[in-house]
């Protein structure tokens, strides 16, 4: 079954120098957006992944 709670999420990182010998890499996440911002698009919900 689909565990959106804990799994539906965007991965954000980034890079804090431009060298890369002296950067981090911060690992960062922050919710999905599930309605759409306007009305050009109807929202689709999210659903099972079958194959």
């Amino acid at each position: 079954e689909r565990d959106d709670k804990n799994w539906m999420k965007h991965t954000l990182s980034w890079q804090t120098h431009r060298e890369v010998e002296k950067a981090e890499f911060p690992l960062t996440y922050r919710q999905v957006i599930s309605q759409p911002l306007d009305n050009e698009m109807e929202h689709i919900p999210p659903a099972k992944r079958v194959y």
